[in-house]
């Protein structure tokens, strides 16, 4: 992942801290059932970004799992999860002919369900 630079990773987890500090201090401020922090691979080809995420699996002590041309990786920590995922590129080849469709198809706002919806 050389597309995250030292600095950038430094400052992302004083970031983290911070928010974390936020959320200790200000207890009336509502907080999710869970965070997930997901990261993707997206320097060369699928063979590259596949070994990205092996490395990442070794350094978490996790397995990795492939479905639908999406291999992660993932650890909790508690109620954070640390997620990895390269998509291959035929996966993003099909999601960018299934968007290719987007806006195609005007539902009409006259035609309605007869419950009115």
């Amino acid at each position: 992942m050389t597309h995250i630079t030292p600095d950038h990773r430094s400052a992302f987890i004083a970031d983290v801290r911070t928010f974390a500090d936020f959320l200790t201090a200000t207890p009336y401020v509502p907080v999710p059932a869970h965070l997930d922090v997901t990261v993707f691979p997206m320097n060369g080809g699928d063979e590259v970004r596949r070994a990205e995420i092996d490395r990442i699996a070794t350094v978490l002590g996790t397995t990795t799992e492939c479905d639908a041309g999406h291999y992660r990786t993932s650890r909790a920590f508690g109620r954070v999860s640390y997620r990895a995922v390269a998509v291959s590129d035929g996966a993003r080849e099909r999601w960018d002919a299934l968007m290719s469709y987007d806006g195609a198809i005007t539902p009409d706002p006259s035609a309605r369900h007869k419950d009115g919806r």
